[in-house]
């Protein structure tokens, strides 16, 4: 990266990834460097980038979670993924980097020593013994030389916006069932990390007796027009299934 700008080099370099790079990666959280979802790795080792000045990262190799990449990062995803450790997902980025850290540094850590590296990155969700458990998988999967399964990626819905008749229309339906089989599901309940969309997946698996993998669940939302008017159902672009 190179930074031909003084407002760059004495940014943080969280504002420069995101902002000027547009890397959504690493993630604003406190803001003060104490919850370390802003984490990347310079040189391999993790930072928290909202406490260094962009122009420290000058000559560096600084990876973002975007580009992470490596036997260590395939092992780190893989048991993410087995382990089901993700929850909200927002602290996730900075968790597997630090992960990844890590493992590269030491290849076999003990639990005492996976707790005290990982000791500084905060989940809100508190998933903290899948982590840990996480960590020791990969660590054995690498150990082993075994070469890991790669990550099933599932692809983005392309959701448009409501037509002008559909937002005329007050009633929408909340279940579709597109021709390939997959069954959207719209839900106005954010998903912070409660279940709320996992749990609705469920459900419309079970009464439409689906294999729950084809059923996707979308942010929308009940609001209104200008002028008070009703819009119905509002998609988001949010996904989760």
């Amino acid at each position: 990266m190179t930074i031909d700008d003084d407002r760059f080099a004495t940014s943080p370099l969280l504002w420069v990834l995101r902002d000027v790079l547009g890397l959504r990666g690493p993630k604003y959280g406190c803001g003060i460097g104490y919850c370390a979802a802003c984490t990347v790795l310079i040189d391999g080792r993790n930072t928290k980038s909202c406490q260094t000045p962009a122009g420290q990262a000058i000559e560096k190799a600084i990876t973002t979670v975007e580009g992470a990449s490596g036997l260590v990062v395939d092992a780190v995803r893989e048991a993410w993924y087995r382990g089901n450790v993700v929850q909200c997902g927002y602290c996730q980025p900075g968790q597997t980097l630090a992960a990844v850290a890590l493992l590269e540094a030491n290849r076999s850590p003990d639990d005492a020593t996976i707790a005290s590296w990982m000791n500084g990155n905060l989940c809100r969700c508190g998933t903290y013994p899948r982590i840990r458990d996480a960590i020791g998988q990969a660590a054995g999967a690498l150990a082993a030389g075994r070469v890991p399964e790669r990550v099933p990626v599932v692809p983005e819905l392309e959701m448009q916006p409501l037509t002008e008749e559909e937002l005329a229309d007050p009633v929408h339906p909340y279940i579709r069932i597109h021709q390939d089989g997959i069954v959207i599901a719209y839900s106005n309940q954010i998903e912070m990390g409660q279940g709320a969309h996992t749990g609705l997946a469920t459900i419309v698996a079970e009464e439409l007796d689906a294999d729950s993998a084809s059923v996707r669940v979308v942010n929308a939302a009940n609001g209104t027009r200008p002028g008070g008017m009703c819009t119905g159902l509002r998609r988001g672009a949010g996904l989760s299934s």
